[in-house]
């Protein structure tokens, strides 16, 4: 995607000037590099709404990407000092931070989205929450349902372990597949 610049517009002298670089990094094959698109697009909208780079090394808009867990609030200190400077503080500050709701597994109201069996296991489905019942264990785990994917949405309404080691999770009229 690069203008190919024509032989005669290439000067010899010139090149010659050019410093010789020398690196010892190896680049990463694409598929070991992991990215999370909120975090990518939350630093992305943060240049929107005026702010530049930080020099705080766990800032959102620190320049370089880092992952962060989604879960927790990305947003640092200089970041919310920085919004603030552009937009002013919030008009109705919170000293506590807004947690998502948990449903609670022993609610008698509590229904599920979707309920199936992947590898051995029985997995309820609820919003953004699965619970995991294990052959072995009594125990009961609750989760973010990203750990099953991080591209998964919440809400999964059907799923689904072929003979191949595939799940299938449904929503509406899509699709996801995990193998």
């Amino acid at each position: 995607n690069y203008p190919v610049a024509p032989a005669e517009d290439v000067r010899t002298p010139d090149l010659k000037k050019a410093p010789k670089l020398k690196s010892t990094a190896v680049p990463l094959p694409y598929s070991t590099i992991k990215f999370n698109l909120f975090l990518v697009a939350a630093h992305e909208i943060g240049h929107v709404l005026g702010l530049a780079h930080s020099s705080d090394p766990r800032a959102l808009m620190f320049p370089n990407y880092k992952p962060i867990d989604p879960d927790d609030s990305p947003l640092s200190e200089d970041d919310i000092k920085a919004i603030q400077a552009i937009y002013g503080p919030s008009q109705n500050p919170s000293n506590e931070p807004v947690k998502p709701t948990v449903p609670k597994a022993c609610d008698p109201k509590l229904n599920f989205d979707a309920i199936t069996t992947f590898r051995r296991e029985v997995i309820f489905f609820k919003g953004r929450h699965i619970w995991r019942v294990y052959p072995t264990s009594s125990e009961v785990d609750m989760e973010p349902i990203s750990t099953l994917s991080p591209l998964l949405p919440s809400g999964i309404q059907a799923a689904y372990e072929n003979m191949n080691d595939q799940f299938f999770f449904f929503k509406g009229n899509k699709f996801w597949m995990i193998s």
